[in-house]
């Protein structure tokens, strides 16, 4: 099995390790299992290991006496989930260019494996290919992955009322959780197969989304092309500073010397670096803040008041002078005006 090297974002990881606790889970024993503590999965600059992840997946099954985690976790999976890839995906114009993106920035979240759209005549199918063939250690990620895929279809309201999945495949042998497979899909469920899909009508692949935003697309895709940079260790100090903030901003400001500490570096160092690369800590809050609401703006689930804390704004009242200031219009009015989802 080759996992030695491979891995998932802090986000990621995160979002499944919150899923099982909220199952009933105890937080302590799943972290104690892997050799992870709080600090470490609450920095978005890590990388978790897929073995501790995989590990973690399996030790929730024993601790809920019970397979079917994955089916859970991917359940609770958000377009959040998923950084800027969740939100880039819904902006698309349909399934096909959702694919397509998806494959190319996928390792940013994980790289346990590769997912990937095939066309085959009448039907489609959005097919999981995990970098292992040791299937059954996978069992609770590749679920994960079809039960995520689906809820986020939900999310992108291509996956509406009727059976719109013809049949999904698991290249796993059967499980004794075959009833939380039909109640997720309402559809054939098939084990032992040669390949882990999901199958449905092709037309589906082609239909266009309704929150469809080409330009939302070119924004999100440079903040994905700058991490992917970072990933391969190609990355200037701004953008590594950048992008730390933007996944850290919901909880409020970082101050630079917390951010420093997540580089490994002191303050002074940190200011340095910036200074060398014409810019400021500020600066680069100033930027990570109005660039990220920009997305925001767009997303129609998201209230003024959500908007205002995933910017870093102590209340909606702050945000509201800040944009007014900015912008010389209240948030309600420059979203009607760039035909946006209205705030409330």
């Amino acid at each position: 099995m080759v996992m030695t090297k491979k891995s998932v974002s802090a986000r990621y990881f995160l979002s499944a390790y919150q899923s099982c606790i909220e199952e009933g889970c105890d937080p302590n024993l799943l972290l104690a299992s892997i050799g992870l503590d709080e600090d470490r999965i609450a920095n978005p600059a890590q990388r978790i290991s897929a073995t501790a992840f995989l590990d973690m997946l399996h030790n929730a099954e024993a601790q809920l006496a019970q397979a079917g985690t994955g089916v859970l976790v991917g359940r609770n999976f958000r377009p959040q989930t998923f950084r800027d890839i969740g939100y880039v995906a819904i902006s698309c114009a349909n399934i096909v260019e959702a694919l397509k993106l998806n494959t190319k920035y996928q390792r940013l979240t994980q790289d346990i494996g590769t997912t990937r759209l095939v066309l085959e005549g009448k039907n489609a199918a959005i097919v999981w290919q995990p970098h292992s063939d040791d299937d059954e250690y996978l069992r609770p990620m590749t679920d994960a992955v079809f039960s995520g895929y689906f809820t986020l279809g939900l999310w992108m309201n291509w996956i509406g009322v009727g059976n719109v999945i013809s049949v999904v495949q698991f290249r796993h042998g059967p499980t004794g959780y075959v009833s939380s497979f039909e109640k997720v899909f309402n559809c054939k469920i098939q084990f032992d197969a040669p390949r882990n899909a999901m199958v449905f009508d092709a037309a589906i692949a082609h239909t266009p989304f309704p929150q469809h935003n080409p330009e939302l697309v070119a924004i999100i895709s440079k903040r994905l092309d700058r991490a992917l940079a970072s990933l391969d260790g190609k990355q200037t100090c701004r953008e590594i500073v950048y992008d730390t903030l933007e996944a850290l901003l919901s909880t409020g400001v970082p101050t630079i010397s917390h951010i420093a500490g997540l580089m490994g570096m002191s303050e002074r160092t940190l200011r340095r670096r910036l200074t060398g690369e014409n810019i400021s800590f500020r600066q680069l809050v100033h930027n990570v803040r109005w660039e990220s609401c920009e997305i925001h703006m767009r997303d129609k689930n998201i209230s003024l008041a959500q908007l205002a804390q995933k910017l870093g704004f102590s209340e909606q009242s702050a945000f509201s002078h800040a944009f007014r200031t900015r912008h010389g219009m209240t948030p309600k009015r420059y979203a009607a005006l760039r035909t946006f989802p209205e705030k409330s």
